[in-house]
């Protein structure tokens, strides 16, 4: 429930006076973590709950992704995230993606950024913050690619996350099919957006890290296979008041 509240009021963003501005960073801690799936230092930012240092309580985290040209600023930079968040009893984490779709790279084995979120990111957050440690402590949501990366990696994993929202998910990126084996210059024909082009190139690679093999890209339902696949796996997991929600169909 604090989760959609949380999505439904960054829509809204007014200016901040200078007491929220400081409550905001005193809340907001910058942390590290050294890869092993990238090999290398990532950076993210975390926003506390405004009781956290009051109180001994463990609770649940958010894990909010940014989108293609972003990195783990964005959101607390560009939205009034702390002030929307700072009633709420919830840690939100915002790593940095770059512009990695989120995906294990087809075209660079070590480029590997759905393990290093959903594995080493994980990890650190459960070991430096008080959190619930299990799927049902555990949310994810991204803007564009953002969006697209945090559905996937639902869809991936079902036991992971007990909720997963997309704003504005950049599902067309699944529809380039194969576009590492097209030349440059006709990326155009292909309609593939000049800022992102390089982004997609091999990131994408097999069928199996697209969202168009769980999602039909024409009225965002899940596919009959995936609701069957993920509804078993849910099941398995003994996630028995699991719900699968699916947005209506496109109107524009």
């Amino acid at each position: 429930m604090h989760f959609f509240l949380l999505a439904a009021l960054l829509l809204h963003i007014p200016a901040q006076t200078n007491t929220q501005t400081r409550d905001a960073s005193q809340r907001l801690h910058e942390a590290s973590l050294q890869s092993a799936a990238l090999g290398r230092t990532m950076k993210y930012r975390v926003l506390m709950p405004a009781d956290y240092a009051t109180s001994q309580r463990r609770y649940p985290v958010l894990y909010l992704l940014h989108g293609l040209g972003g990195d783990y600023k964005d959101w607390t930079t560009r939205t009034n995230l702390a002030e929307y968040s700072r009633t709420l009893p919830l840690i939100i984490v915002m790593p940095d993606g770059e512009n990695s779709w989120y995906t294990n790279a087809a075209n660079a084995p070590e480029e590997r950024f759905e393990d290093y979120i959903l594995t080493d990111l994980q990890a650190d957050v459960a070991v430096k913050y008080r959190t619930i440690n299990s799927r049902h402590g555990r949310t994810i949501a991204g803007l564009s690619m953002g969006g697209y990366g945090a559905l996937k990696m639902a869809l991936r994993r079902p036991g992971a996350f007990a909720v997963a929202a997309s704003f504005s998910g950049a599902f067309s990126a699944s529809r380039q099919q194969a576009v590492a084996d097209h030349p440059p210059q006709e990326w155009t024909a292909l309609r593939v957006p000049r800022g992102r082009r390089r982004s997609y190139l091999g990131v994408l690679g097999p069928q199996s890290s697209r969202v168009s093999s769980y999602i039909d890209e024409e009225t965002f339902q899940l596919k009959s296979q995936t609701r069957a696949l993920l509804s078993k796996r849910l099941t398995a997991k003994n996630a028995k008041s699991a719900k699968i929600l699916e947005t209506s169909k496109r109107t524009s």
